[in-house]
This record gives C-alpha cells, structure tokens and sequence, in this order.
C-alpha cells in the first residue's frame, strides 16, 4: 500500500500534485524512448521468427525433394477384388508379378469335454506350452472348476499367449484353450502331473495318443504363390517377399492369380516438387512482407534494409540460375517458371512430358546436383539452430532483456528523484509555513487585519 503523504499541509502549496507533475515530466522521455526501442525490437524478433520458420520449411522441403528425386516411390496397381494388398518401398525393383493367395495362416484351438460347471475337473499341476514355452497353474481342491481353470490360464503372468475361454454348452461347460498367434510352430501342448488324476481329461501332446483335448483349429502358416514360387510366413504379412515390396492377403482364393504392377511413382515426385515450389514462394513472400515500403505512407517493414535479409534473398534467386547438360537442361522444361515478383510457379502437365522423355534428366536437374541441393546449399546456413536467422533472434531477445533492465533502472532512479524533491519540498513547506506565521505577526503588531 502506497504510503499517505501530506506535503504542503504547512504552507497549503499543493506539493503532492506538483511532485506527481515533476515525476511525470521526469519519467516522460526516457520512457518514451524505451517503448519504442522495445516496438522496434520486438517486431523485427517476430519478423526473424516468421523467416526462420519459412525458411526452415524451405531446408526440409528442398531436402525431400532431393531425397525423392534420388530415389523415387514407387506407385503399386493391384486390381480392386484382389484378396490382398501390396506395398513397395522406394527400393523396390519396378516390374510386375503375379500373386496367388494359397491359404491364411490360422492359431490353434483345443476344445475339451463338457464339465459340471459347478464341479472340480481335478487337482493338480497343468503345464502348458507353446511353441516351446511353458508355464505351470497349480489348482488345488475346491478351486478346481471350470470357470477357476480358465481364470488361472489367464491371469498366469508368464503365459506366452494361450487364452481360455469357457463356453457353456447344453452338456456342459467346455473349455477352449486358443493360441494368440497364427502359423505352424506356434502349437499347444497340455500335461499334467501330481493331484488327483483328474486333469489328464484336459492334456493334449498332439500324437492322437495322449489327446483328451481336440483340435478344433489347426495351427498353420500362411501360403501364397509369387511367380509359381511357394513361399509361407506365419502371419498373414509377408515381408519383402521381392526386395522391398511387403505383401498383406485377407483372404484365400487357391487357384487365382493375379498381376500386379510395380512403377516408379511420378505423381509422387510431382508432389514433392509442388511442396518445394509452395514453401519457396513462402520464404519469398515472407522476405517481401517485411522488407517492404510504402512509399505514401512512409511505412516500412521490420527488416528493410537488413544485410542478411537481402543476402538470404539474393542466394535464393542465385539458386534458380541453372544450366544443366543434356535434353532437360532449364527449369522451364520441367515446368518451373520465374515470375517478376521472384515467386516460380509449377506446371504439373510440362512436368509430367518432361519426366515420359527423360526421366534421368529431369532428376539431374532437380535433385541433389541439381535445384534442391542449390537451394539447400544457399539457404541451410540461414536456419537450424546455429543459422544467421537464429542468431539474429538470440540477440534481439538479448536486446530486450537489456531494454527490461534499462526499465528497472529507471524506476530506481525515479524513487530516487522523487526522494529528493519529497525532502525539498519539505524544507520549502517548513519555510513558507514559517514566513506565513512571521507575516501574520507583523501585520497583528501593526495593527493590520490579518490575511486569511
């Protein structure tokens, strides 16, 4: 709470508002100035910011372009009623093939004979396993239904993936032991040992001897034919079945075959030369923004003039100025036009004829020899982390920590001067109230009316 203060009370001057006056007098310019300077730098901070950001964008996009340039994706054509689909890496071989999906791979499944559902099948120990890992459920007397047997299946913290379901028939209750995973070397096998005898009605060995459980579900791997070529795989995915090309089937169709086409994606790479093109006008229109100059108004963007504004500008149209050997030599054969506004516009249709004629060319110009390595080699050292741009932020930011301090320091120097006009204005008030008094007797001894 701001303390109550009474100058002048003595002399009846209006000290308090003659102090705020001076205060504000005092304060004025110097206050003035640091608002300002902090306007100024913090929109140049945000015009860098706005910069790096696009420029940023520019780095990655002229990296993809490259990198897709390099090696292209590649586009898949299955037909629409295939029973399974295909997808192929940008390493893939183009060509095509034939498919034929034999089988699907399926899990295990054991079912046993009907229970009394409130009855315990036995006591004992049951081990299971599957594909060679095991592990024990103990059931002792009374928990030993079932219901209880299932549970315990379940629940087993080192169950390798055998879950059991109990289903309750008219006979009775029955209990399916079902693998979690598909394929052929993924079986279960059920014994046990010690207790009553009672669980040997649940073992399965799958030799047809020692089975009291029956297989509802064999455990076996999935089969398709590629080219005639028999090839399995545990799971309905089947990895690079050819370099690079992975196949997924969804169902079996044995005896259909049917073609697939693997190309080199065009459209793909016409996409990745669209997004270059975008973020390139991007970075332009950015630059243009803040370094623009009303000349009606006198207004002028944040970094007009700015060396490193104009430098990163005249690098990037530096990068557009290529000559490459060879039939697709210019940019404007593969679409790429510059406007006068410095922004290029991309013509997907030039492109496309450009890459039918010579494809080669075409990535020889744009890839990483070519536009995307120029256009990253210009701009790369503007953005990142240690880029121009950055830096130039980090010392604005440090601009205005110091603008922050200047801030402080003048509060301190105001409490200060108004300390000092307090203590003037005191000994003024004591004075003048002193005057007023010795005044005011003069005039009594003179005889004088006093003045009010």
């Amino acid at each position: 709470m701001d303390p109550i203060r009474f100058a002048g009370i003595g002399s009846g001057l209006d000290l308090e508002s003659m102090t705020r006056q001076l205060l504000q007098a005092e304060r004025a310019a110097p206050e003035l100035r640091l608002n300002r300077e902090e306007k100024q730098i913090e929109d140049e901070a945000s015009a860098f910011n706005s910069l790096s950001s696009v420029v940023s964008s520019l780095t990655a996009q002229a990296s993809a372009l490259a990198e897709q340039i390099g090696q292209p994706s590649r586009s898949v054509d299955v037909p629409d009623e295939a029973p399974f689909s295909v997808t192929a890496s940008n390493t893939a071989t183009t060509g095509r093939f034939s498919v034929e999906t034999e089988a699907l791979a399926t899990a295990q499944k054991l079912r046993s004979a009907a229970f009394d559902p409130a009855a315990d099948i036995g006591t004992g120990t049951l081990t299971f396993s599957l594909a060679g890992d095991s592990f024990d459920i103990e059931v002792l007397a009374g928990k030993g239904t079932p219901d209880e047997i299932a549970a315990a299946v379940n629940n087993a913290e080192n169950n390798p993936g055998i879950r059991a379901t109990v289903i309750n028939g008219a006979s009775g209750d029955q209990i399916v032991f079902s693998s979690d995973a598909t394929g052929a070397a993924n079986t279960i096998t059920v014994s046990a040992s010690g207790g009553d005898g009672g669980l040997d009605a649940l073992t399965y060995a799958g030799d047809g001897i020692n089975d009291s459980l029956t297989q509802i579900a064999a455990a076996s791997d999935a089969r398709i034919r590629v080219d005639g070529v028999e090839i399995t795989s545990a799971t309905n995915q089947f990895s690079n079945v050819i370099d690079g090309i992975d196949i997924d089937i969804a169902r079996a169709e044995p005896g259909t075959s049917l073609d697939v086409a693997v190309r080199r994606d065009d459209n793909a790479t016409a996409d990745a030369l669209q997004r270059f093109v975008d973020a390139y006008n991007d970075t332009r229109r950015v630059i243009d923004q803040q370094t623009r100059y009303n000349a009606e108004t006198g207004n002028a963007g944040p970094l007009l003039g700015d060396s490193a504004v104009r430098s990163l500008s005249s690098a990037m149209r530096g990068a557009l100025n290529i000559v490459e050997s060879g039939e697709i030599s210019v940019l404007s054969q593969v679409g790429i036009q510059t406007d006068s506004d410095g922004r290029i516009s991309f013509d997907r249709a030039a492109f496309n004829e450009a890459m039918a004629t010579d494809a080669d060319g075409v990535a020889a110009l744009l890839g990483q020899s070519g536009l995307s390595g120029r256009i990253d080699g210009a701009v790369s050292g503007y953005s990142g982390d240690n880029g121009l741009l950055t830096a130039r932020g980090d010392a604005l930011d440090q601009r205005l920590e110091r603008i922050e301090e200047d801030r402080l320091a003048l509060d301190r120097r105001m409490e200060q001067y108004e300390q000092r006009l307090r203590s003037q204005f005191t000994a003024l008030d004591s004075i003048v109230a002193q005057l007023q008094q010795d005044g005011q007797f003069l005039l009594q001894q003179l005889g004088l009316p006093r003045q009010q």
